[in-house]
């Protein structure tokens, strides 16, 4: 049986992809051992869609160039 897909949602994004977070280890720390479980990462449109307007509100555009553009 594959193993059950982690759903990655905003603030999860966030926290991985902005390293001043207070859960950018955490988040990292997750998708280590996911990886290491062979879980694929999953997640929408409209999740890619809101996490890019958070980075931009918080004004983390290197976060934003260097994932999005």
């Amino acid at each position: 049986m594959a193993a059950e897909p982690l759903f990655v949602d905003t603030g999860g994004f966030y926290a991985l992809i902005a390293p001043k977070s207070e859960s950018h280890r955490t988040a990292i720390a997750i998708m280590e051992r996911a990886a290491a479980e062979r879980r694929r990462a999953v997640t929408t449109d409209y999740i890619i869609d809101e996490t890019t307007s958070l980075l931009r509100a918080r004004r983390s555009l290197g976060c934003y160039l260097n994932c999005f553009v």
